[in-house]
């Protein structure tokens, strides 16, 4: 947050990461979009669980494969496969 110039003003910015995100992606261009999506949590100090197309999901194995030879921390990058209407429900119906 930036400074704020008055005295009489409380200025305070509580960084605390959200929790875990959740990125299901369609078949066309699953890396791109899990990428961009896992950047924001990243950034943002969450971790995330991918879930790609059942018939797309290759290149999001590939990519978590990198991820772990890249050094990030175990956990931050998950990806679960399976049908959308199976996984996809069980993971947006968690609190």
């Amino acid at each position: 947050m930036p400074p704020i110039e008055k005295r009489s003003i409380f200025n305070h910015a509580l960084l605390e990461p959200v929790g875990l995100g959740v990125a299901i992606t369609p078949w066309n261009s699953p890396l791109l979009l899990a990428v961009s999506k896992l950047a924001a949590a990243m950034a943002a100090g969450c971790t995330l669980v991918m879930k790609p197309y059942e018939h797309a999901s290759a290149s999001l194995l590939e990519f978590a494969g990198l991820v772990e030879k890249a050094g990030i921390p175990p956990g931050l990058v998950n990806v679960v496969k399976g049908y959308g209407h199976e996984i996809g429900d069980a993971l947006v119906s968690q609190p």
